[in-house]
């Protein structure tokens, strides 16, 4: 999830004196002027200005939106951007710089640079580009279009500081498996823990008399798409302008796009005649009936609310204006605005009590796509050994250190001054990792409605299938296939097109275009990884396994 940030300036990390001063010969920073042993925060704090200065020759750059803080643009009439946050009660940057102190303080020879960087833009790598380039990029920064940006080495390999991290283990594993190519780790799983839903009107179902094995409103605990669909056309109602669901016509979100996704199919297979190392997969029925469902729901059931047009804003914002029962998004969402929007849908509808989250539908034989994961994050390759080692331990602190929980105490502070929900509580549900110390005054059952705590049950102990890049299998460009997909799915629910014509077409440009490839060990490679993916069916959907999966590994992944 982006964070929202506002215009700010990095803090003044020199004095105009000490900057001057390391410009006069014989002051600059040389290996000669370092002590031999390293100093302890106690045997640093007592050495002079000039020799702290001297010490410090670890950079750490990081993001303000991500991790640090930026001051604001301009003084006002306080006479300095400090100043300015001290009086406006800017509660979270005054912590940031305390512990940006903090920091520097048990690690000596760190210093945190809080820079501007904007890694949420659409032309983010190549502005990453120019900054690495010109030595000024972020220590980290948003791992995106993976794992094409590993292969073009946009990011350190961190196996050996995973390798003895404790808290490697608590990463998700759908977060883990993203950022590792052929055995090596290139990203850090985030430290928001979230997973793909469908978000509901639980005064809906209420109303419809659906209702869950518990008792409560809501869909099956563990539904299927035949659930999914049947409800979405129940829920619509013409006359009261209200849809059973919300979303893009073609991609994510689309009806075909869940529909394959909870029918477990992979968009593309390995290539049996081993001209290629992947084909799109049209062969299997269910890639064609996932187009027959997406018309049926949008142009037959009319229980879809879609546009061509249509974004992660627009339905989202058919949701808040009550005109759809469901729609796609991410866990954390509604928890949080559980606690900071509490009457968001009217004060006759307090949130937690109107809205509901679920997994997306499943398969009938026990199937489920829900996934646990991150913002992977991934690390300047340029950085030396030791300059990335301290960028580590720093994501550490903020993730769950002495930073995070200076943080998120202050921000609780500041909510409690303002008369808001506190997002300590959001934080914490959502942290994937163990917290050096308790921070909550309460359990978060206090906080949240049990559906939601029964969701993060259930998204911990979700596990994520091997996927090729593991094995050093070279996958097609991510933004590319979606866009393929998005227009296959857009066009079946807009046109009377031959279904079956549109499918071979999609397939020619697909395999001509993104999949054109093939390397001379991927045989070896394929094997490695579809063994692998078996004993995951195996163990974690064995009905899946034995009923879906074997067939479908028969006829559709043959291996030349």
């Amino acid at each position: 999830m982006r964070p929202s940030t506002a215009r700010r300036v990095p803090p003044p990390v020199l004095s105009a004196t000490l900057l001057l001063a390391s410009l006069l010969p014989g002051c600059g920073r040389t290996e000669a002027d370092l002590p031999t042993k390293p100093l302890t925060p106690a045997e640093y704090y007592i050495k002079s200005d000039m020799e702290k200065f001297r010490y410090k020759n670890i950079t750490v750059r990081v993001p303000g939106s991500w991790g640090g803080v930026l001051l604001p643009e301009d003084a006002g009439p306080w006479g300095a951007p400090i100043w300015k946050a001290v009086h406006w009660g800017d509660v979270t940057t005054i912590m940031g710089l305390y512990n940006q102190a903090l920091f520097e303080l048990q690690h000596p020879r760190v210093k945190l640079e809080y820079i501007q960087f904007d890694m949420w833009s659409d032309n983010f790598k190549s502005a990453l580009a120019v900054a690495l380039k010109a030595k000024r990029a972020p220590a980290y920064y948003i791992a995106r279009d993976l794992p094409q940006t590993i292969e073009q080495g946009l990011y350190a390999d961190l196996t050996p500081l995973m390798k003895k991290w404790d808290q490697y283990e608590l990463q998700p594993e759908g977060s883990r498996r993203e950022g590792t190519y052929n055995g090596r780790i290139y990203t850090l799983a985030g430290n928001e823990l979230g997973a793909t839903i469908i978000k509901f009107r639980k005064d809906w179902f209420r109303e419809a008399g659906i209702l869950n094995e518990r008792g409560e409103p809501g869909p099956p605990l563990n539904w299927t798409w035949d659930d999914f669909r049947r409800i979405a056309k129940r829920l619509t109602d013409p006359a009261r302008k209200r849809y059973g669901y919300a979303a893009a016509i073609g991609g994510f979100s689309s009806v075909g796009y869940l529909y394959y996704v909870s029918s477990g199919l992979d968009t593309y297979v390995p290539d049996p005649t081993g001209k290629r190392t992947w084909v799109f997969n049209d062969k299997d029925p269910e890639m064609l009936r996932s187009l027959e469902i997406a018309r049926e729901m949008v142009a037959r059931d009319r229980s879809v609310l879609t546009s061509v047009s249509y974004g992660w804003t627009q339905w989202h914002s058919e949701f808040d204006a009550s005109r759809a029962a469901m729609i796609a998004g991410f866990s954390p969402h509604p928890a949080r605005e559980f606690l900071e929007s509490p009457y968001k849908l009217g004060k006759d509808k307090p949130y937690g009590e109107t809205v509901g989250m679920v997994p997306l539908p499943g398969h009938p034989s026990g199937y489920t796509p829900l996934r646990p994961v991150t913002n992977p994050i991934g690390f300047d390759p340029t950085l030396k050994p030791e300059e990335l080692e301290a960028a580590f331990e720093w994501c550490k602190s903020w993730f769950y250190g002495d930073v995070f929980v200076n943080r998120v105490r202050a921000a609780a502070d500041e909510a409690r001054a303002k008369n808001r929900g506190s997002s300590l509580y959001v934080e914490m549900l959502c942290l994937p990792y163990k917290p050096k110390v308790n921070v909550l005054d309460k359990p978060l059952e206090e906080v949240f409605p049990p559906d939601y705590m029964d969701f993060y049950r259930r998204v911990r102990e979700s596990h994520a299938p091997p996927l090729p890049r593991e094995f050093g299998l070279r996958e097609p460009p991510t933004n590319e296939m979606e866009r393929a997909l998005k227009a296959m799915y857009s066009e079946a629910c807009t046109s009377n097109v031959d279904l079956r014509d549109l499918l071979r077409r999609t397939a020619a440009l697909i395999n001509n275009n993104l999949l054109n490839y093939r390397n001379p060990q991927d045989s070896e490679r394929l094997r490695r990884w579809l063994d692998a993916r078996t004993r995951f069916f195996k163990r974690w959907f064995p009905r899946y396994h034995d009923t879906v999966w074997q067939p479908r590994l028969a006829a559709y992944y043959r291996v030349p």
